[in-house]
């Protein structure tokens, strides 16, 4: 019961937050923009796409976890927001993951309401290697979309692509001269030592969240922390298909959702398109309010 009443409060915090930015779920989308400014550098989250995401990706391990899914997401689909970032500080215009390589036409798009072209940016920070993440950083030639950009990533996150059977990712990464490497919680980027990544293995051997913080102002990007926000929060040992370690990748998910509870959260894959704090009742009072 308690968990149909937060699962209730989900709902409808997800609708509501909806509302508030203009949208209705399942619509279809152009790019959609939400911005903070952190004083001395500010961050645009941009929606590329909204396509529903079959349920069929939990693994469940019990029959009260399926009965939950069904629970949750009747019609088998959720909703699903595909969003990266854009961080702007004095000097740089950086991204956080390219999307799809379909959807790098509505990146492009989003670019030009900063005055931006691809050319204008200067890094690409990549959450991990998965195509709806680094998609949009060959065009149809297979030459960079980004030629001045530096390109950061884990490691760990490289050295396992570089030894995977498929070789396209590690191609795409290498098709950037300038590349750099975070290991320890500090992205290399000269005066921005606000921004920081949080390693989040499992997902990915090297899969890390980006979390953007000016003194109690922060917000973190979890990337593909969760894909089945609804679900996973409430049962965040259910793994889906698409994580490499699914153990590794549940324990990951229970340690940064219950270490991050109070922190403004936004996903890879949310069902809204805009950071928020869900624990936050006096938040989601507001919202009900408006």
């Amino acid at each position: 019961m308690k968990k149909l009443k937060k699962l209730k409060a989900v709902k409808n915090l997800c609708m509501a937050l909806l509302c508030m930015v203009g949208l209705q779920a399942g619509e279809p989308m152009a790019e959609t923009i939400f911005s903070e400014n952190f004083n001395d550098f500010s961050v645009h989250f941009i929606v590329l796409e909204t396509p529903k995401m079959s349920v069929d990706i939990a693994l469940p391990t019990n029959k009260e976890q399926e009965e939950l899914i069904k629970q949750i997401y009747p019609d088998g689909n959720a909703q699903n927001y595909h969003i990266i970032a854009l961080v702007q500080a004095d000097g740089i215009n950086a991204l956080v993951d390219t999307g799809y390589k379909e959807t790098f036409f509505r990146l492009e798009n989003a670019l030009q309401n900063f005055n931006l072209t691809p050319k204008d940016i200067t890094h690409i920070i990549l959450t991990h290697g998965h195509k709806d993440h680094i998609g949009g950083l060959l065009d149809s030639q297979n030459k960079p979309n980004f030629p001045n950009a530096t390109l950061l990533l884990d490691n760990l996150e490289y050295e396992y692509w570089a030894n995977a059977p498929t070789k396209k990712t590690i191609k795409a990464i290498n098709a950037y001269e300038k590349r750099e490497f975070f290991n320890s919680k500090h992205i290399p980027i000269k005066n921005l030592s606000a921004l920081r990544n949080v390693p989040a293995y499992g997902h990915t051997p090297g899969h890390n969240m980006i979390l953007f913080q000016k003194g109690e102002q922060k917000i973190l990007f979890i990337a593909d922390l969760v894909h089945l926000f609804e679900l996973q929060r409430l049962e965040p040992g259910i793994s889906v298909s698409y994580d490499i370690d699914k153990l590794q990748a549940a324990q990951t998910r229970r340690d940064m959702l219950e270490l991050y509870k109070d922190t403004r959260l936004i996903g890879a894959h949310f069902p809204f398109p805009a950071p928020l704090d869900l624990n936050n009742l006096k938040i989601l009072e507001v919202i009900r309010n408006k």
